[in-house]
């Protein structure tokens, strides 16, 4: 991202961004005197208009100077602060292994991020920025930071603002980029979201036939509506082929706030379709209502029971073939019974057994992964979580997590 191609550049104007006091502390020293002699060496300078020029630099009778293909060329801001190239990455190593502990939504790596960028060191603080962004999308803080750093998403200038080329540029980088680029490029759509059309391209996006068009469109959905259009997000976090697709509309169930979307994946937890309960377990993990665990104990008891005298074995694949996969009617749908037709094909042999226990393995490990989300962390089998429930359940209930009903007048 940081090396970009000539279609994508991404533009960071040094604006003042806040750090605390012990960083801002430390550029004090790099205060400059254009009077002073300084030998060539790769440097980054902070000019007064509010660029960092990062390249071989030299100052010559007061005059700053940094190479170019033509030869030595004059800077022709002033210079507010310089320092060695060097020694900014150096510091930035040493407080990065400082942090190694420190969560991407620590405040003291923000810190960190916004410090990278006020240093000159534009690339560093973008990767860096990207990866935080790919684990805490949402996180207010580094949103935040995106906006106080001034980046945008700039394409080539031969294409018109608002063109169906330069959206379908727009769309392949948000789709095909880092998390960075994702924002900066939902950023920039968004501006579109009065004119007409926009609506018809949000829903094309979320009908692609390609997962990462699909994802960026549902990731551009929760930047305009703030999760709002809950019943998209909930049908496809249900049925959508692709995890991260599944993920990202799940995410939007999240940011509403609201444990009352859990329903339609409670209900589908009961579907006659694996893939559609496994989905739900994992859903209702991602979306991270406390109220969701109660119906995943719930859920995990029953799989963990049943016997019988005879039974069969099944080596199989399953694979989900989705019908009326079209979220502009899905949106103002329930999903009680999702229309799935699945295609199976394996063994199945007739036995003769003593006891049985029939589990669904990927299912159960969707619930045992979404109940440690909610809770702890901890990873447990299903005896385990028997065990922290029956410790635990007086604190879990899920009417306790559920909004009060509003008393009458």
């Amino acid at each position: 991202m940081c090396n970009p191609s000539p279609s994508l550049l991404l533009l960071g104007l040094l604006l003042p961004v806040s750090v605390d006091v012990p960083l801002a502390q430390q550029e004090a020293s790099q205060q400059v005197s254009t009077g002073q002699e300084h030998p060539s060496r790769e440097r980054i300078l902070i000019l007064e208009d509010g660029r960092a020029l990062r390249s071989r630099a030299r100052c010559q009778a007061g005059v700053w100077e940094v190479h170019t293909k033509q030869g030595w060329s004059p800077v022709t801001s002033p210079v507010l602060r310089q320092r060695l190239e060097s020694d900014a990455l150096l510091e930035a190593r040493a407080l990065a292994r400082s942090l190694k502990n420190a969560s991407a939504a620590d405040p003291r790596r923000v810190e960190y991020l916004a410090w990278l960028y006020r240093q000159g060191l534009v690339s560093e603080a973008c990767r860096a920025l990207a990866r935080a962004l790919e684990e805490y999308p949402d996180e207010l803080r580094l949103l935040k930071l995106v906006s106080q750093m001034n980046l945008s998403l700039v394409l080539k200038d031969s294409l018109a603002t608002g063109s169906p080329e330069w959206q379908r540029a727009a769309v392949s980088h948000g789709a095909r980029g880092d998390a960075l680029e994702r924002e900066l490029a939902a950023r920039a759509l968004i501006t579109l979201r009065d004119r007409p059309g926009f609506d018809a391209l949000l829903k094309s996006l979320q009908r692609d036939s390609s997962s990462a068009v699909r994802r960026f469109g549902l990731f551009l959905e929760r930047r305009r509506s703030g999760g709002e259009a809950w019943r998209v997000f909930s049908r496809v976090a249900l049925l959508d082929p692709s995890e991260r697709v599944r993920h990202e509309a799940a995410l939007g169930m999240k940011i509403l706030g609201d444990p009352r979307v859990l329903g339609p994946a409670i209900f589908a937890m009961n579907s006659k379709y694996p893939a559609v309960r496994r989905n739900a377990a994992a859903a209702m993990g991602t979306m991270g209502y406390p109220a969701a665990v109660e119906p995943l104990i719930t859920r995990l008891a029953a799989l963990s029971g049943g016997a019988g005298s005879r039974s069969n074995i099944s080596v199989l694949t399953q694979r989900a073939v989705l019908f009326d996969f079209d979220v502009e009617v899905a949106a103002g749908a329930s999903i009680a019974d999702p229309q799935i037709v699945p295609v199976t094909e394996g063994v199945v042999l007739d036995v003769r057994v003593l006891s049985s226990s029939t589990i669904t393995v990927t299912e159960a490990a969707a619930v045992r992964g979404s109940l440690a989300q909610l809770t702890d962390g901890v990873k447990r089998n299903a005896l385990g979580w028997q065990n922290w429930w029956k410790a635990n359940q007086a604190e879990w209930t899920m009417k306790q997590h559920l909004p009060k009903p509003a008393d009458k007048d």
